[in-house]
């Protein structure tokens, strides 16, 4: 799995734990909504992309995901990042700072 670029698993039934994909070099993309993920996201998710300045895509929601955000995913240069529909209580302070996150579109989201 370690050069997997696009993970798919949209509607899969996929159940338990979100896993880090911390071995993933290349993941460009995770799309994993509409599944029944449990638990919080790990501090280490998503640590082994080495190319953090290409866009990626994580989609994430409607799970049952729950927690805060890692404000390790602050070291993505372009990130859009879907996690609604999930028990995520709070996102850090920090993801405010990144403007070419959500498509130039994170102060739309709250952020001053």
């Amino acid at each position: 799995l370690q050069t997997l670029a696009i993970h798919n698993r949209k509607y899969a039934g996929l159940t338990g734990p979100l896993l880090d994909f911390a071995t993933n070099s290349n993941l460009k993309a995770l799309l994993l909504s509409s599944n029944h993920l449990t638990g919080t996201i790990s501090a280490n998710f998503l640590s082994g992309v080495s190319d953090i300045k290409q866009p990626t895509l994580i989609d994430v929601s409607s799970n049952n995901l729950e927690g805060m955000m890692p404000p390790s995913l602050t070291r993505f240069e372009d990130m859009s990042i879907y996690i609604a529909g999930n028990r995520i209580e709070e996102l850090p302070i920090e993801f405010c700072a990144m403007s070419q996150w959500m498509e130039n579109t994170v102060a739309d989201f709250g952020c001053s």
